[in-house]
């Protein structure tokens, strides 16, 4: 991760507000994992389905899945649903069995807070202008 952020800011640019997170987060050895999990890797609305009664009958798209930090996969459910709902969201995941450490709700809102410097890299990965302006922007460079 520490590479990334070298990589985005070097041809992108990171304000030094979010710089300071990003590296103050990455050195924050209590909020990591002690383990790594099989994620989906890019989860959100868009890639769950949902049944007439709304009950989830699948995830799709499943070409970035990987062996990475669960809580990768827990950041877009706090962004669209707020803090409240990741606590709930992480109660009845454990219950149902999914592994978790006691700063999986801190380490997930840092990762969600993340998300401007992984669509930098994105960006950069695709070299597609447009998308290269919306990081710039994210990353509160323009």
């Amino acid at each position: 991760m520490a590479n990334n952020l070298q990589l985005v800011k070097s041809e992108i640019g990171i304000s030094e507000q979010l710089e300071t997170r990003y590296r103050k987060w990455l050195d924050n050895d209590v909020l990591w994992a002690d383990f790594t999990q099989f994620i989906h890797g890019d989860l959100y609305a868009g890639h769950v389905l949902a049944s007439k009664d709304g009950a989830v009958s699948g995830v799709i798209d499943w070409s970035t899945a990987h062996i990475d930090d669960p809580a990768i996969d827990f950041a877009g459910h706090v962004t669209l649903f707020g803090e409240e709902s990741l606590k709930t969201l992480i109660i009845e995941y454990e219950k149902l069995g999914g592994k978790v450490w006691n700063k999986l709700y801190e380490q997930t809102l840092e990762r969600a807070a993340a998300s401007p410097l992984m669509y930098g890299l994105f960006a950069l990965e695709t070299q597609n202008e447009s998308l290269i302006v919306g990081a710039k922007a994210q990353l509160g460079v323009i």
